[in-house]
């Protein structure tokens, strides 16, 4: 049986190479036409992209509702929304700001195919780090998960009463800042607030996905949790800072998912419609964030039929696809200025930011942020970005080892939910809620969140249960 299973994978695996040797032969062809047929078939290939490495996770058996295919997804729409828009529907004019037509052809052919290359390196970490999703169901008596359930609980509340009040006066301070000038200055706003305020405020998003957890068997509670912090993601989009809350959004979903919130065919056509209106919203708050809550509040009739007599798709491909525009200037800035690899050191600076911004760390912490080199203002990140950054195309090999850590983050994660060993889940989820925005952040954003909420859930574990060698290890 195994033999048989390594052999399937070792043929599935060894056609993924060679589809992707091929791909990225037929990119590299591409890079002599002129713009408008370029844009065109550049856009069937990443669309055909996307289709193999989801049929090849069908065959894999790697379910598509997992951490590692929702991660490729997310690279796809971030870093190539704005060019299928411009590729396939040359004459749609959307709202939104297009990069594409301001950047070099020749620079954007080229930050495309590391962009592809990446992607497909990326999935090919998933590829050959698979296992069979078959988990074996453990023996678990009733009375040992009702004592982790409970333990989770009071972990969750007291990680939410501590960080509650921090993260509603981070974001309040926003609201007022996007009243008054929109999105930019409610970025400005926070400026001055320290990374520390701002990464305890960070554990209000773990504390609700533990609390779903602790209460999957009560799915009253558990529900109106969920239906509470949709809605204050959603208010809190009105800043204009949509990122974030997408992520969160996502990762609530698939917890609910995994624990309490089987998706049924009627729950599927509830959840299409909200997705429709969910999509609308955003949409709307990308195109007005510069205008401020006002503007949208009273405008918002007239916004909405814009935004229906647009192409909702369209508008949100080109809305969250400008990611591109990151690793294109660290593509022009390695060509222009020369610029010499930087052997990874954003990813050691950025151990640094465990400790708070204090004296020398604070200038440690600002390195630690590539973007902030990069001749532009107000940048995202981007994981592709910051891997070229620190190594260009030697970035490939990283980019397979993060595919394989993060397929088993995710098998593994869903592993433990499948077993109810609910407390080893809760150490995954500080990971959950910050491995989404990495695809648009940089590796420093991950760092101290992922690592304090460790610590504070270690040490409320051993605080709470005397017996936690036995409750962990069980």
């Amino acid at each position: 049986m195994n033999l048989k299973i390594n052999k399937k994978k070792f043929i599935t695996t060894t056609c993924y190479i060679v589809y992707v040797l091929i791909s990225l032969v037929c990119v590299l062809e591409l890079n002599t036409l002129g713009v408008n047929q370029w844009l065109a078939n550049i856009s069937y290939v990443i669309i055909s992209n996307f289709i193999l490495q989801i049929f090849f996770a069908k065959i894999l058996k790697i379910k598509l509702f997992s951490i590692s295919v929702l991660f490729v997804v997310l690279l796809y729409l971030f870093h190539f929304g704005q060019l299928l828009v411009a590729g396939l529907f040359p004459l749609y004019q959307s709202y939104t700001f297009d990069y594409i037509s301001i950047l070099d052809l020749n620079y954007l052919k080229e930050t495309t195919f590391i962009c592809i290359f990446f992607i497909d390196m990326f999935f090919l970490g998933i590829v050959i780090s698979n296992k069979n999703n078959k988990y074996m169901i453990l023996e678990i008596n009733s009375e040992y998960e009702k004592q982790q359930l409970s333990v989770i609980r009071k972990i969750g509340w007291i990680m939410f009463v501590f960080s509650f009040p921090i993260e509603v006066c981070i974001d309040f301070v926003k609201l007022l800042g996007a009243l008054s000038g929109g999105y930019s200055a409610a970025i400005d706003s926070t400026s001055s607030i320290p990374g520390v305020v701002g990464a305890l405020g960070n554990f209000m998003f773990t504390a609700i996905g533990i609390l779903l957890i602790g209460y999957k068997n009560n799915t009253t509670k558990a529900k109106n949790i969920l239906y509470l912090v949709v809605a204050y993601c959603l208010i809190m989009m009105f800043t204009g800072n949509r990122g974030h809350q997408v992520a969160a959004l996502i990762a609530f979903s698939y917890i609910a998912n995994k624990t309490f919130f089987k998706v049924s065919a009627k729950k599927a056509l509830f959840v299409v419609l909200i997705i429709f209106l969910g999509i609308t919203f955003l949409n709307i708050i990308f195109v007005s964030r510069s205008n401020g809550i006002y503007y949208i509040v009273s405008n918002f009739p007239e916004l909405v039929e814009n935004q229906l007599e647009k192409s909702m798709i369209l508008e949100t491909l080109a809305s969250f696809g400008g990611t591109i525009y990151t690793p294109y200037l660290v593509v022009t800035d390695n060509i222009i200025k020369s610029r010499q690899i930087s052997y990874g050191l954003t990813y050691l600076y950025s151990l640094a930011s465990i400790l708070p911004d204090v004296g020398i760390f604070t200038d440690i912490n600002s390195l630690a942020i590539f973007q902030k080199a990069l001749n532009g203002s107000a940048l995202g990140g981007s994981v592709i970005g910051e891997l070229f950054y620190n190594f260009k195309y030697f970035g490939s090999i990283f980019a397979v080892l993060i595919g394989i850590l993060i397929n088993k983050f995710s098998m593994n994660l869903e592993k433990y939910l499948f077993q109810k060993e609910y407390i080893k889940a809760i150490f995954y989820l500080p990971i959950l809620f910050n491995i989404l925005w990495w695809v648009r952040g940089c590796f420093t954003d991950m760092v101290r969140p992922v690592v304090w909420q460790w610590v504070f859930i270690w040490i409320l574990l051993y605080f709470y249960d005397k017996k936690k060698k036995r409750l962990y290890y069980h």
